[in-house]
């Protein structure tokens, strides 16, 4: 058994097309749950954008494990 999450598109006459490249060809026993309230047209919001930071200063042989920060205490 497979499950699959997926957002789909019903055309006005009621016809829903699925690709899935991962199932053989063949007949299949599907159970779909479909959500009452169509979902919102999403408007696309271009992704943030962050400046690429160059830390040239940190040893190569740096490591950031916790014994290496802190104490026998914990501190």
């Amino acid at each position: 058994m497979k499950t699959i999450e997926t957002s789909a598109l019903v055309s006005e006459n009621g016809k829903l097309e699925l690709y899935l490249p991962d199932i053989s060809p063949g007949r299949y026993n599907i159970v779909m749950v479909i959500d009452k309230t169509p979902l919102m047209e999403s408007v696309h919001k271009p992704g943030l954008k962050y400046k690429d930071l160059n830390w040239d200063n940190w040893p190569l042989n740096s490591t950031f494990r916790r014994e290496d920060l802190y104490n026998d205490e914990g501190r």
